[in-house]
């Protein structure tokens, strides 16, 4: 059942969150489109899945029915999962090199990174709500909220770490200038996504429009932070 949203919410969903949704299709494609190795596929995969998962966002914001719109926020938390891990093994093969941390390395990863985000679909009847009572937004209970935290923190800790050294790692001072606005972009990107996480265990509609306005200022800064710091330059590498 689709239900009929006020002007505000309206802006926010198709305006504001679908616009940046196409914003970042449109800088993965730009990305692809300079060169398909490895490393351009990794990144372009990347803007896809928050894409996607805008996307389905956007989608599930205009519908009134409880089981549908638990399966497609499911859909959208794992593609920012999934998008994380991605940053995950980008930083490993750029530590490790491609040759060390082969195709069979990184499929053990993703599998098991793949397993826990699906341990997440039991906690989907009981912790989280979402009907009337929220106004048919996701509402976490504690273990739902700890659970993603925990997905997140994951690839988080390592992904400081690797960046780190990669940085350390590097001799020319432009490209450590630009590796610093990577992590400043992904950086930004996990940040709204503890940010959103917490506030749907909160509930509170005050923290809710909150967290939106301060998801905007994050959005975009993920989306720039990594296309400036580290996209334009893979055609060159």
């Amino acid at each position: 059942m689709i239900f009929e949203m006020d002007f505000a919410r309206i802006i926010q969903v198709y305006v504001i969150q679908l616009g940046l949704a196409i914003l970042y299709l449109i800088l993965g494609i730009k990305i692809i489109k300079r060169d398909k190795k490895k490393l351009n596929q990794i990144i372009f995969s990347f803007y896809v899945l928050v894409f996607f998962s805008g996307l389905m966002n956007v989608i599930y914001a205009a519908i009134e029915n409880t089981a549908i719109i638990k399966i497609l926020h499911y859909i959208t938390i794992c593609g920012t999962f999934l998008a994380s891990l991605l940053v995950l093994i980008f930083n490993i093969i750029i530590w490790k090199s491609e040759k060390v941390f082969n195709l069979k390395k990184q499929m053990v990863v993703v599998i098991l990174y793949l397993l826990l985000i699906a341990g997440l679909a039991f906690l989907l009847p009981d912790y989280l709500i979402m009907d009337e009572s929220t106004g048919w937004k996701p509402y976490y209970k504690l273990e739902m909220w700890i659970y993603v935290l925990g997905i997140l923190t994951v690839t988080l800790v390592p992904n400081i770490r690797i960046s780190l050294i990669n940085h350390n790692n590097f001799k020319d001072a432009q490209l450590k200038k630009k590796w610093r606005f990577f992590m400043i972009g992904y950086i930004a990107n996990y940040s709204l996504g503890y940010l959103i996480y917490t506030v749907n265990y909160i509930n509170e509609p005050t923290a809710r429009l909150m967290v939106s306005a301060i998801g905007l200022v994050l959005t975009i800064v993920t989306a720039i932070g990594i296309y400036n710091g580290l996209a334009r330059q893979l055609s060159k590498k």
